[in-house]
């Protein structure tokens, strides 16, 4: 097994164990949340959540991967390179990761050991009952930690997923609802032991069927407490100190040289990643999942020394062969070189998930099949010749202001303007079916508001404003592209070029919009009364089939929901 195989390796445990363990604390919060509705509803849930936890199988399953997951999240930062380019996210994760151990061990010891060692009932009347009154704010702090450790992991899958910007909003309710129906249920629980211990015979009752021996479980986890925390620290403390050591042993031998293509070298020894030369050099870097190979923003062009290049992994190239990256193309977090080499970063280093798409969406440097629509003023130009500066300035602006509400009515989002020109994408945050519904219910739209702008303007002109439309649907690349600050996010791929010349064929064909007959069918939208035509377009081998309607404002087509496009 090479370098990269144990390296996904580690990956799919550090993964798999923390979906697990996740799940374990989502049944432990459920089960602290019926507090709520008294101790008792809390009793009777507890013996639902230990009858499943504690089968054989479960018991020693939670075991394992706690172990497992511990192991490889500290192989992970021991062969670490460079902690540069971590995120503040990434940073609270391993700082509260660190403190789960002891705090996890200190719980357990109250609770399972002790019922074990001394066959003591674990229940939570015994439990809040015998322990210090700051206890239960030391509970709540471990839960805090704990949900907020997982959350994070869970969060650094998720976000890329194509599902999780329409399912954002619930995930985080129940990312925050949940530990806080935990902390309000146990908060009641507290209070309801703290009124019934006020009744010597509910006490009396208590201990002598939680704890029949009579143990002092306060003094017994006194003595040992603080020596395990103090042993757990040290721990830390020599674990970092001989990583440090092993980094600088390892700097001392012949290390690796990577050249990038500006100029500039980077050495670095063997086993590290390309992305951690750069963290490593304080070169700028995109790496938008962390250095976890589940996004392509830190992909690299290998200018030389390929063959110095490990194979990549099939997770690696499924996702090459997705962008279409071709065999020179690397994720700088997955490639780790056996000998020199020249790379290219491709990506602008601030691309970040934290970064918006056209103010609302989280996509850079990803694929996405979109609709495309592309508006274009007819005569404008011969239009503003004799028009003074100020005079056409003022007519386009409102002319993309009324253009921009219509699209936006819609879930489109502006692309860009050209001139006159508009081009708008559907589907960012939606499926392509109401995608491209919705990119046909904007060009209706904006024909009705080209009419509003005609008549605020029709002192100012000697003849209406006409528009074109063209509408195609396709995969396309969305990313930051440009120069320094001169770069923007735009969507770049077949679709957005075939939109253009659909709409150019709109004045061949004297009609105002030209749609492509694969946008139609996706929308399920009955286009029979309009003329069906193939047609060559520049670029394409094969006639595309397209739709031409003469007027927009006059189509009369319904959403597959029932819902008439509107005029508003």
């Amino acid at each position: 097994m090479n370098w990269a195989q144990k390296v996904r390796l580690r990956a799919k445990i550090i993964m798999y164990t923390g979906w697990i363990l996740f799940f374990y604390a989502v049944t432990h919060l459920i089960n602290h949340s019926i507090g709520i509705f008294g101790l008792d509803s809390l009793e009777k849930a507890r013996l639902v959540f230990v009858g499943f936890w504690r089968l054989p199988v479960f018991e020693w399953l939670i075991v394992l991967c706690l172990f497992l997951h511990l192991f490889a999240v500290l192989h992970k930062l021991f062969n670490k390179t460079t902690f540069k380019g971590l995120s503040s996210a990434e940073w609270v994760q391993i700082v509260l990761g660190l403190l789960i151990p002891d705090l996890m061990v200190h719980h357990v010891m109250s609770t399972k050991i002790a019922g074990k060692l001394f066959n003591v009932s674990d229940s939570y009347s015994h439990y809040i009952y015998w322990t210090p009154d700051y206890m239960p704010i030391l509970f709540l702090l471990m839960i805090i930690i704990v949900w907020t450790h997982g959350t994070i992991g869970i969060r650094s899958f998720i976000r890329q997923k194509p599902w999780y910007r329409k399912w954002r909003p619930w995930i985080s309710g129940l990312a925050v609802g949940l530990p806080i129906l935990a902390a309000w249920g146990t908060t009641e629980a507290v209070q309801a032991v703290d009124r019934l211990s006020r009744d010597p015979e509910w006490v009396e009752t208590l201990v002598a069927n939680s704890n029949p021996r009579g143990i002092d479980l306060y003094a017994w986890e006194e003595s040992w407490s603080y020596t395990f925390t103090g042993a757990y620290v040290l721990f830390i403390l020599l674990f970092f100190l001989t990583r440090k050591l092993v980094l600088y042993i390892k700097k001392k031998q012949k290390g690796i040289r990577i050249k990038y293509l500006e100029g500039t070298e980077v050495t670095i020894t063997k086993g590290a990643s390309l992305l951690e030369a750069s963290l490593q050099a304080n070169i700028p870097h995109a790496h938008v999942c962390g250095g976890r190979g589940r996004c392509s923003t830190c992909r690299v062009q290998v200018i030389e020394g390929l063959d110095q290049l490990p194979p990549p992994s099939n997770d690696e190239r499924e996702l090459l062969e997705k962008i279409k990256g071709g065999n020179a193309v690397r994720l700088a977090c997955r490639t780790r070189p056996n000998g020199a080499c020249t790379i290219y970063p491709l990506l602008l280093p601030n691309v970040t998930l934290n970064q918006s798409l056209w103010r609302s969406t989280s996509n850079t440097g990803v694929d996405a099949d979109v609709a495309v629509l592309f508006a274009d003023l007819r005569g404008f130009t011969a239009f503003a010749e004799d028009k003074l500066p100020f005079d056409v300035v003022y007519i386009l602006n409102q002319y993309f202001q009324f253009m921009g509400h219509a699209i936006e009515t819609h879930h489109g989002k502006i692309d860009k303007f050209i001139g006159d020109a508009i081009m708008a994408v559907f589907g960012v945050e939606r499926n392509l079916p109401d995608a491209c519904r919705d990119a046909i219910a904007a060009a209706r739209s904006m024909r009705f508001q080209l009419d509003r702008l005609n008549d605020q303007l029709k002192h100012q002109l000697t003849e209406p404003l006409r528009i074109g439309f063209g509408i195609h649907c396709g995969h396309v690349i969305i990313g930051e592209m440009g120069y320094k600050e001169f770069s923007n996010l735009v969507a770049i791929g077949d679709a957005t070029n075939t939109a253009s010349r659909l709409e150019s064929l709109t004045k061949d064909f004297g009609c105002e919009l030209v749609v492509s007959r694969e946008v139609v069918d996706r929308a399920g939208l009955d286009f029979s009364q309009y003329t069906l035509k193939k047609v060559d377009i520049r670029g394409r081998q094969k006639q595309m089939e397209v739709y031409m309607i003469p007027a927009v404002a006059d189509m009369d087509v319904e959403y597959l929901a029932g819902q008439t496009i509107s005029s508003n």
